[in-house]
């Protein structure tokens, strides 16, 4: 019996019955990061979610900037780079 496809590229689709051993690794060869067709959603919508992460990723970035500049000999790059490090801790 085939599987039913749950998208047009036929990469989700549900699995033969069988073993849980089966259906682990049937998990493991989906997709790490989900497609938007796993969600019914056009290809494109992964382009769009990309630009969202980057928008926001920039204003983040702004946002922790100096106001102004004091003068110690400190680079702006320096200072995000520094805020990021301990943000990582």
């Amino acid at each position: 019996m085939d599987s039913y496809k749950f998208s047009p590229t036929g990469v989700y689709y549900a699995p033969e019955e069988g073993s849980i051993d089966s259906y682990i690794e049937f998990i493991k060869q989906l997709p790490l990061n989900d497609m938007p067709e796993a969600f019914g959603m056009h290809p494109n919508a992964e382009i769009s979610g990309a630009i969202f992460d980057t928008n926001n990723l920039c204003s983040t970035i702004i946002s922790i900037l100096p106001k102004e500049s004091g003068g110690g000999g400190v680079s702006l790059e320096d200072v995000v780079k520094e805020k990021c490090r301990n943000w990582l801790r």
